[in-house]
C-alpha cells in the first residue's frame, strides 16, 4: 500500500480546500449596470449514522454505527455547490 499515505494527505488537503471555499463565497463585482456578475457558493454536509437498518424478513435488523470521521476516511470525492452568472441588474 505505497499510495495509502499519499491518498490520506490528498484527502486532508481536499478537506482544507473545501472548508476554505465554504467560508468565503466568491463574487465578481462590476460597477456597470450591464456587466456580468458571477457568484460561486460551495456547501458542506457532515453527518454520521447510528441505529438499525431493516433487512429482508426473517433476518434481524442490522446494527449501524458510523461516525463522520469514518465516512470521511472512506470518501473518494464529493462536490456540491452553485455557480450563478448574471448580466445586468436582474
Amino acid at each position: 500500500m505505497l499510495f495509502k499515505p499519499l491518498t490520506k494527505l490528498l484527502k486532508r488537503a481536499y478537506g482544507v480546500l473545501l472548508l476554505a471555499l465554504l467560508v468565503v463565497p466568491v463574487s465578481s463585482f462590476a460597477s456597470d449596470d450591464d456587466a456580468w456578475t458571477v457568484t460561486v457558493t460551495t456547501y458542506l454536509w457532515a453527518t454520521g449514522q447510528e441505529g438499525k437498518v431493516a433487512t429482508l424478513p426473517p433476518a434481524e435488523p442490522a446494527e449501524l454505527d458510523i461516525s463522520f470521521s469514518d465516512v470521511l476516511e472512506d470518501l473518494e470525492l464529493t462536490l456540491m455547490g452553485i455557480v450563478e452568472a448574471r448580466k445586468g441588474k436582474i
